[in-house]
């Protein structure tokens, strides 16, 4: 049976999944490092976990609007 080209586009290629592990690899060290400035209580550390998590909390949401833009099209 043959299949259409549609078909053998749904399947990432190689280098989209080194960037997918690359992009995962980064978001647990952004939410490692939020964990850990958040732990560790420090007055003077504050602004940076505010700075974290707010990328914590925008980083996924833009990917997520970007994910839907191109599945719109």
């Amino acid at each position: 049976m043959r299949r259409s080209s549609k078909q053998s586009d749904n399947r990432p290629s190689g280098w989209r999944r080194g960037l997918a592990a690359l992009l995962i690899f980064l978001l647990l060290l952004l939410f490692g490092a939020t964990l850990m400035v958040g732990v560790s209580g420090k007055e003077d550390q504050l602004p940076l976990l505010r700075a974290l998590i707010f990328l914590d909390v925008t980083i996924p949401a833009v990917i997520y609007g970007f994910l839907l833009i191109s599945r719109h099209r």
